[in-house]
Protein backbone atom coordinates (compact mmCIF):
# COMPACT_ATOMS: atom_id res chain seq x y z
CA UNK A 1 0.00 0.00 0.00
CA UNK A 2 2.71 2.53 1.12
CA UNK A 3 4.41 1.42 -2.61
CA UNK A 4 1.35 1.92 -4.06
CA UNK A 5 0.36 5.51 -2.87
CA UNK A 6 4.23 6.43 -3.44
CA UNK A 7 3.49 5.67 -7.07
CA UNK A 8 0.09 7.60 -7.24
CA UNK A 9 2.74 10.62 -5.60
CA UNK A 10 5.36 10.26 -7.91
CA UNK A 11 2.81 10.39 -11.33
CA UNK A 12 0.63 13.03 -9.61
CA UNK A 13 3.92 15.17 -9.47
CA UNK A 14 4.70 14.50 -12.71
CA UNK A 15 1.62 15.54 -14.31
CA UNK A 16 1.74 18.79 -12.50
CA UNK A 17 5.57 19.46 -13.63
CA UNK A 18 4.15 18.78 -17.01
CA UNK A 19 0.45 20.56 -17.03
CA UNK A 20 0.21 23.72 -19.36
CA UNK A 21 -3.23 24.43 -18.54
CA UNK A 22 -5.19 24.85 -15.48
CA UNK A 23 -9.13 25.46 -16.87
CA UNK A 24 -10.76 23.28 -14.14
CA UNK A 25 -12.21 23.28 -11.00
CA UNK A 26 -11.55 25.95 -8.21
CA UNK A 27 -8.52 28.24 -7.89
CA UNK A 28 -8.08 30.22 -4.05
CA UNK A 29 -5.20 31.39 -2.13
CA UNK A 30 -4.46 28.17 -0.62
CA UNK A 31 -4.99 25.67 -3.84
CA UNK A 32 -2.25 28.08 -4.96
CA UNK A 33 0.13 27.86 -2.49
CA UNK A 34 0.20 23.95 -2.87
CA UNK A 35 0.71 23.76 -6.52
CA UNK A 36 1.95 26.28 -8.31
CA UNK A 37 5.32 25.38 -6.92
CA UNK A 38 4.58 21.80 -8.54
CA UNK A 39 3.74 23.76 -12.00
CA UNK A 40 6.56 25.93 -13.43
CA UNK A 41 5.47 25.39 -16.94
CA UNK A 42 1.76 26.42 -16.41
CA UNK A 43 0.85 28.32 -19.60
CA UNK A 44 -2.69 29.51 -18.98
CA UNK A 45 -5.03 29.73 -15.75
CA UNK A 46 -8.27 30.53 -16.45
CA UNK A 47 -10.49 28.51 -13.56
CA UNK A 48 -13.95 28.21 -13.43
CA UNK A 49 -13.93 29.20 -10.26
CA UNK A 50 -11.98 31.66 -8.04
CA UNK A 51 -13.70 31.58 -4.86
CA UNK A 52 -11.48 32.59 -2.23
CA UNK A 53 -8.41 33.85 -4.86
CA UNK A 54 -6.55 36.72 -4.26
CA UNK A 55 -3.82 39.30 -4.99
CA UNK A 56 -1.68 36.30 -2.76
CA UNK A 57 -3.20 33.52 -5.08
CA UNK A 58 -1.91 35.84 -7.69
CA UNK A 59 1.74 36.15 -5.81
CA UNK A 60 1.93 32.27 -6.27
CA UNK A 61 1.66 32.04 -9.46
CA UNK A 62 4.17 34.70 -10.98
CA UNK A 63 6.76 33.03 -8.40
CA UNK A 64 6.87 30.24 -9.53
CA UNK A 65 4.90 30.04 -13.25
CA UNK A 66 6.80 32.41 -15.03
CA UNK A 67 5.81 30.94 -18.38
CA UNK A 68 2.14 31.82 -18.00
CA UNK A 69 0.85 33.26 -21.43
CA UNK A 70 -3.37 33.43 -20.51
CA UNK A 71 -4.49 34.58 -17.36
CA UNK A 72 -7.90 34.57 -16.26
CA UNK A 73 -9.23 35.98 -13.22
CA UNK A 74 -13.15 36.87 -13.73
CA UNK A 75 -15.94 38.93 -11.17
CA UNK A 76 -13.93 39.40 -8.15
CA UNK A 77 -12.90 42.17 -5.81
CA UNK A 78 -9.91 40.77 -4.55
CA UNK A 79 -7.57 40.98 -7.39
CA UNK A 80 -6.34 44.47 -7.41
CA UNK A 81 -3.52 46.13 -9.15
CA UNK A 82 -1.16 45.10 -6.77
CA UNK A 83 -1.54 40.99 -7.71
CA UNK A 84 -2.02 42.33 -11.71
CA UNK A 85 1.85 44.29 -11.03
CA UNK A 86 3.01 41.16 -9.45
CA UNK A 87 2.22 39.04 -12.37
CA UNK A 88 3.37 41.57 -14.79
CA UNK A 89 6.74 41.52 -13.33
CA UNK A 90 6.96 38.12 -13.10
CA UNK A 91 5.42 36.86 -16.38
CA UNK A 92 6.73 38.78 -19.38
CA UNK A 93 5.48 36.34 -22.06
CA UNK A 94 1.68 36.99 -21.11
CA UNK A 95 -0.14 37.71 -24.22
CA UNK A 96 -4.08 37.11 -23.20
CA UNK A 97 -5.13 38.67 -20.02
CA UNK A 98 -8.94 39.05 -18.65
CA UNK A 99 -9.83 40.47 -15.80
CA UNK A 100 -13.35 40.86 -16.25
CA UNK A 101 -15.12 41.65 -13.40
CA UNK A 102 -12.56 42.74 -10.75
CA UNK A 103 -14.12 46.00 -10.16
CA UNK A 104 -10.69 47.13 -8.06
CA UNK A 105 -8.83 46.92 -11.32
CA UNK A 106 -7.90 50.23 -12.30
CA UNK A 107 -5.37 52.27 -14.82
CA UNK A 108 -2.80 50.69 -12.80
CA UNK A 109 -3.41 47.34 -13.79
CA UNK A 110 -2.85 48.80 -17.54
CA UNK A 111 0.20 50.55 -16.87
CA UNK A 112 2.12 47.50 -15.62
CA UNK A 113 0.89 45.07 -18.08
CA UNK A 114 2.26 47.78 -20.88
CA UNK A 115 5.45 48.23 -19.27
CA UNK A 116 6.35 44.54 -18.58
CA UNK A 117 4.50 42.53 -20.96
CA UNK A 118 5.73 43.55 -24.38
CA UNK A 119 3.69 40.04 -26.75
CA UNK A 120 0.16 41.37 -25.19
CA UNK A 121 -2.28 40.60 -27.64
CA UNK A 122 -5.49 40.31 -25.91
CA UNK A 123 -6.89 42.70 -23.00
CA UNK A 124 -10.04 42.15 -21.11
CA UNK A 125 -11.43 44.75 -18.62
CA UNK A 126 -15.00 44.62 -19.35
CA UNK A 127 -17.08 45.67 -16.24
CA UNK A 128 -13.92 47.44 -14.74
CA UNK A 129 -15.55 50.74 -14.38
CA UNK A 130 -12.27 52.34 -13.14
CA UNK A 131 -10.33 51.63 -16.40
CA UNK A 132 -10.19 55.47 -18.06
CA UNK A 133 -8.73 56.78 -21.25
CA UNK A 134 -5.64 57.03 -19.41
CA UNK A 135 -4.91 53.26 -18.70
CA UNK A 136 -6.36 52.62 -22.25
CA UNK A 137 -3.64 54.94 -23.66
CA UNK A 138 -0.35 53.83 -21.97
CA UNK A 139 -1.82 50.23 -22.59
CA UNK A 140 -2.26 51.02 -26.58
CA UNK A 141 1.43 52.88 -26.48
CA UNK A 142 3.25 50.09 -24.67
CA UNK A 143 1.41 46.91 -26.53
CA UNK A 144 1.37 47.94 -30.52
CA UNK A 145 0.57 43.69 -31.12
CA UNK A 146 -2.98 43.80 -29.57
CA UNK A 147 -5.35 42.40 -31.64
CA UNK A 148 -8.32 42.07 -28.85
CA UNK A 149 -9.61 44.67 -26.72
CA UNK A 150 -12.65 44.46 -24.66
CA UNK A 151 -13.93 47.86 -22.68
CA UNK A 152 -17.63 46.49 -22.14
CA UNK A 153 -19.05 48.54 -19.68
CA UNK A 154 -16.40 50.84 -18.77
CA UNK A 155 -17.73 54.00 -18.49
CA UNK A 156 -14.94 56.13 -18.70
CA UNK A 157 -13.65 55.49 -21.94
CA UNK A 158 -13.94 58.09 -24.41
CA UNK A 159 -13.03 58.63 -27.99
CA UNK A 160 -9.63 60.36 -26.51
CA UNK A 161 -8.62 56.85 -25.46
CA UNK A 162 -9.87 55.18 -28.78
CA UNK A 163 -7.45 57.69 -30.53
CA UNK A 164 -4.66 56.23 -29.14
CA UNK A 165 -5.74 52.80 -30.11
CA UNK A 166 -6.12 53.65 -33.37
CA UNK A 167 -2.69 55.52 -33.78
CA UNK A 168 -0.74 52.38 -32.11
CA UNK A 169 -2.59 49.51 -32.77
CA UNK A 170 -2.66 48.97 -36.39
CA UNK A 171 -3.40 45.32 -35.65
CA UNK A 172 -6.38 45.14 -34.29
CA UNK A 173 -9.02 43.23 -34.83
CA UNK A 174 -12.12 42.78 -31.72
CA UNK A 175 -12.87 45.52 -30.41
CA UNK A 176 -15.54 45.80 -27.61
CA UNK A 177 -17.17 48.71 -26.47
CA UNK A 178 -20.74 48.09 -25.64
CA UNK A 179 -22.39 50.41 -22.97
CA UNK A 180 -18.98 53.02 -23.38
CA UNK A 181 -21.55 55.51 -23.09
CA UNK A 182 -18.70 58.86 -23.97
CA UNK A 183 -18.03 56.81 -27.17
CA UNK A 184 -19.10 58.46 -31.07
CA UNK A 185 -18.79 57.92 -33.65
CA UNK A 186 -15.97 59.99 -34.20
CA UNK A 187 -14.19 57.42 -31.99
CA UNK A 188 -15.05 54.44 -33.84
CA UNK A 189 -14.03 56.11 -37.40
CA UNK A 190 -10.50 56.49 -36.32
CA UNK A 191 -10.20 53.32 -35.12
CA UNK A 192 -11.84 51.89 -38.30
CA UNK A 193 -9.77 54.03 -40.71
CA UNK A 194 -6.52 53.04 -38.52
CA UNK A 195 -7.25 49.41 -37.95
CA UNK A 196 -7.81 47.94 -41.86
CA UNK A 197 -7.64 44.17 -39.94
CA UNK A 198 -10.80 44.91 -37.63
CA UNK A 199 -13.36 42.56 -38.41
CA UNK A 200 -15.55 42.21 -35.02
CA UNK A 201 -16.78 45.65 -33.28
CA UNK A 202 -19.29 45.52 -30.75
CA UNK A 203 -20.89 49.21 -30.13
CA UNK A 204 -24.43 48.31 -28.33
CA UNK A 205 -25.37 50.83 -25.57
CA UNK A 206 -23.00 53.52 -27.40
CA UNK A 207 -25.64 55.83 -27.25
CA UNK A 208 -23.54 58.40 -29.40
CA UNK A 209 -22.86 56.02 -31.94
CA UNK A 210 -25.27 55.91 -35.07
Amino acid sequence: LAQTSKAVKKAVDFVLRVLSQWRFGVADDITMRHFAPRCPHLREFAPSSIKGFTDEGLNHLASHCQELMHLATLDTSKVTDVGIGIIAQQCHQLTKVSVSGCQNITDRSLHALAMDCPFLTEVDVRNCPKISDAGLAVLAQGSPRLQGITLYGCALVTDEGLSVVAEHCPDLMRLDVRDCHEVTNHGIELVAQACPNLTYLEIGGCEGVS
